[in-house]
């Protein structure tokens, strides 16, 4: 821990002002949970981006963890004023908490996102993909399937049936 400490005191004494690097110091932070550093990063971005939805997006799911959730809100708000779809949002928060290997979380978003946009396919192969790392293979291969009616040359999708196929009972199954 004290090694991390180091090289974001370092990374701090010799700041680059880029969105990309700033964003990358935010995820940083956030995996040590060093959130009041991560939110400051992602102004930082902001700051130099400031119509970039997924950054606000993502600063709001922060605040909201610091249980600043007046100004999640405000956050909240200004991404759905530049990005009027919600899809978008949802998906690119899916994206983003999947890297995080908040894998539930995420799939919460992809749900949402195919809720919203029934026939967005990378919505239902990221749900499908989130689902099946849980080991929800019923469900993850119900979206599969799903994808392939919209787009029946789509890889990702025939992989991951082929790959789900024999392991098709699962926890949800309990359920069924």
């Amino acid at each position: 821990m004290n090694e991390a400490r180091a090289h974001y005191d370092l990374a701090l004494k010799n700041r680059i002002f880029r969105v990309e690097d700033l964003t990358a110091l935010a995820r940083f932070c956030f995996s040590k949970n060093w959130y009041d550093a991560g939110i400051t990063n992602l102004q930082d971005a902001l700051a130099l981006n400031p119509d970039n939805a997924i950054l606000h997006t993502l600063l709001a799911e922060a605040l909201k963890r610091q249980g600043r959730n007046d100004e999640a809100e405000q956050q909240l708000a200004a991404a759905a004023r530049l990005d009027p779809s919600p899809v978008i949002s949802h998906f690119g928060l899916g994206l983003e908490l999947g890297r995080q290997g908040k894998i539930a979380e995420a799939a919460e978003q992809f749900r949402e996102v195919v809720r919203l946009k029934p026939d967005f396919v990378e919505g239902r192969v990221n749900l499908g993909l989130a689902l099946a790392k849980q080991g929800l293979n019923r469900e993850a291969l119900e979206q599969f399937e799903a994808v392939l009616q919209l787009s029946p040359t789509n890889e990702i999708a025939a992989q991951q049936i082929r790959a789900l196929r024999p392991h098709s009972s699962d926890k949800s199954d309990v359920n069924k």
